[in-house]
């Protein structure tokens, strides 16, 4: 699955508010499924993710 599919996977996946996710991967596509998440309404608290990307 390449970056850009699992993050339309993800904003596909209905409400995401009162869940904590958990991503790992390459840098791309950590970063696109953070984004996606985010705009689904998931706080960024309760969104973790690897190191490698900036706060």
């Amino acid at each position: 699955m390449t970056a850009g599919r699992l993050a339309d996977a993800v904003a596909a996946a209905g409400d995401w508010r009162e869940h904590l996710a958990c991503v790992s991967g390459p840098v791309g596509m950590v970063a696109s499924v953070r984004r996606e998440l985010l705009a689904a309404g998931l706080p960024s608290g309760r969104v973790r993710y690897d190191q490698a990307l900036p706060r």
